[in-house]
């Protein structure tokens, strides 16, 4: 066999395989082509202390004082909005009250029964 036969014979076989595991080779291209390339996350951040002391950031240097910070924006992740207090406690709280008035009006109401029935018996 020469040589280029050899090498004929060598592609036909890297073909072969090649066609043979197409779908492996699918999904790893896939892999590949999803990936987002890297993108540069450093921004530049000043920041200063009015004279209340409260911070104030910028991309500008707006204050004589401003220094600059180097910020890895790659890492900052999105902030979720914190949970709504429940209301439910105070709710609860309301509704324990007025079960409370409602036993102590009738506790309140028996009792007259009571006293009235011992009354008619005693006048009887």
């Amino acid at each position: 066999m020469a040589v280029g036969d050899k090498i004929v014979v060598g592609m036909l076989v890297i073909a072969g395989l090649a066609w043979w595991q197409q779908d492996n080779l699918k999904k790893q291209w896939q892999k590949m082509q999803t990936t987002p390339a890297p993108i540069a996350t450093k921004t530049e951040v000043y920041t200063w202390k009015d004279k209340d002391g409260t911070v104030h950031y910028s991309t500008t240097p707006e204050h004589k004082n401003a220094t600059q910070t180097i910020v890895d924006t790659g890492k900052i992740s999105r902030l979720e909005p914190l949970p709504q207090k429940q209301q439910a406690p105070k709710e609860e709280k309301l509704l324990l009250h007025e079960v409370r008035e409602d036993m102590i009006q009738n506790r309140n109401k028996m009792q007259e029964t009571r006293e009235k029935q011992m009354m008619q018996e005693i006048e009887r």
